[in-house]
């Protein structure tokens, strides 16, 4: 498929993002049977931004034409929330959850991310929810429930699923700072992501003097961390443009089912009556959330901001220059508008309700 395919289909991005972290969970699950939770979230941090900026790099040395807009110092707040919550707290909780918890069941929990991101998204960011998304975080906390109550003693009891939960948590706020730069280069900001967030869980592995593995099992972090962790943020990131917080995660929560279904597989673990009901109970709010259709009269403001584009209904502008086709990136100047059509809360429909 198309780059200009999936560019025009942004649901793809977010399922693909899915798909990627969703390889990634039993695979973590084998490392940290000899890696420390710290260290491996470390690496595999560092293995994503090592591996985003030589494609960086590399764009640059192939002189290619710059279709996504750089970041800017208004962006560095956004940016450190979202490293923080999202590149250092929350896998560090993610990680410490996982080593107590069947890998099955630590993937559907991770459905709980779709309902903290929907709540502070309305909540904090006032992006628009509707019935149905009200409904959908009733079925996917009470699947997310039975799960946690079924952990059982192989799964550490209430310990695991609680810090899986506040990971999700932390990772929700990562979803909604990192929207507030979703309009930038995608590929730039997960890759400083990816370098600091390594870095500072590197760090704090030394301070605490958790030891490292051995050099195979550093090259197979770095390489699910670049693969799985590298692609999924870009991906991820890329599709917040177009669908909004709420959306986005509604579509990454198939990624904890993906890896439901591989952990089960790879690791031999069992299907539980709890694990099938509760999946039923996420897949049925995944559903509800799908299934909303937002329109109405609206009002763009007069706006000047710089993003990927191409001229569309929202940007009709013209050129000093001719032959500007395809997506391409310059700062510009959208004038008050007032109309009426189906919209997702993208980066030009964040209006307030």
């Amino acid at each position: 498929m198309s780059a200009a395919t999936l560019g025009r289909r942004p649901e793809l991005l977010a399922l693909l993002s899915a798909v990627f972290f969703g390889a990634s969970i039993p695979l973590s699950k084998i490392l940290l049977g000899q890696t420390h939770a710290l260290a491996l979230s470390g690496l595999l941090y560092m293995g994503s931004g090592m591996a985003l900026s030589g494609l960086l790099l590399t764009g640059r040395f192939m002189g290619r034409g710059m279709t996504e807009a750089p970041l800017s110092r208004d962006d560095a707040p956004w940016l450190a929330g979202a490293i923080l919550c999202g590149g250092v707290l929350a896998p560090l909780c993610f990680l410490t959850g996982l080593d107590r918890t069947p890998g099955s069941t630590a993937s559907l929990m991770l459905n709980l991310e779709t309902p903290f991101t929907v709540l502070l998204a309305a909540l904090l960011f006032h992006e628009a929810i509707g019935g149905f998304a009200w409904g959908a975080l009733a079925c996917a906390l009470a699947g997310s429930l039975l799960l946690s109550y079924d952990a059982g003693p192989s799964g550490g009891g209430l310990r695991g699923p609680v810090l899986l939960a506040a990971s999700c948590g932390l990772w929700a706020m990562d979803n909604n700072l990192t929207r507030n730069i979703s309009h930038k280069d995608p590929v730039s900001a997960s890759a400083i992501k990816g370098l600091a967030a390594g870095t500072a869980l590197l760090g704090l592995t030394a301070a605490f003097g958790v030891p490292l593995p051995d050099a195979r099992r550093i090259l197979a972090a770095l390489a699910v961390g670049a693969v799985c962790y590298g692609a999924s943020l870009v991906l991820f990131v890329r599709s917040l443009r177009a669908l909004g917080t709420g959306r986005t995660g509604i579509i990454f929560a198939t990624g904890p089912f993906i890896g439901s279904l591989v952990s089960i597989v790879v690791l031999g673990e069992p299907v539980k009556a709890s694990l099938l009901a509760g999946g039923v109970l996420m897949a049925a709010g995944t559903w509800l959330l799908l299934r909303e259709d937002h329109g109405h009269d609206h009002r763009h403001e007069r706006h000047e901001h710089d993003h990927g584009h191409t001229h569309d209904d929202h940007h009709g502008h013209e050129h000093a220059e001719d032959g500007v086709e395809g997506e391409h990136s310059h700062p510009h100047l959208h004038p008050e508008l007032e109309h009426s059509h189906p919209h997702r809360p993208d980066i030009h429909h964040r209006h307030p309700h």
